[in-house]
């Protein structure tokens, strides 16, 4: 539960500013929201894709669960970066934002991952 719950709060550190800076509108929540959508959305997607085709050998284990979510967290990263490059140019910090990216869709694959894993029902 905790990989799954990490992310935003991190990112609620990284996006919201701080209050002094606040302007009491949504804008100052609205690259949290945004970042938690493309994210989560990303996992969500991947996870639903793996589970649309049909299984090739064995069943969904934890560990393609995690693969399929990390794939698409890491596409929908990948797409909202080109979608802000192409609206705002290419600018120094894109390569971090890919890597923090990575580094939260891999978490919360991995919690997902772990929750199939958990919830699988038992051979034999």
């Amino acid at each position: 539960m905790l990989l799954v719950v990490t992310p935003p709060v991190m990112l609620y550190g990284m996006t919201v500013p701080v209050p002094q800076y606040r302007t009491g509108t949504f804008a100052d929540y609205q690259a949290l929201l945004v970042s938690c959508l493309t994210v989560y959305g990303g996992v969500a997607l991947g996870i639903a894709v793996r589970w649309r085709r049909p299984p090739q050998g064995p069943a969904i284990s934890g560990r393609s669960v995690f693969r399929a979510g990390f794939t698409g967290g890491l596409v929908a990263v990948g797409v909202a970066l080109a979608l802000a490059a192409m609206r705002s140019g290419p600018g120094n910090l894109w390569g971090l934002v890919v890597i923090f990216g990575g580094v939260f869709a891999a978490t919360i694959s991995a919690g997902a991952g772990l929750f199939w894993y958990a919830i699988r029902p038992q051979r034999g």
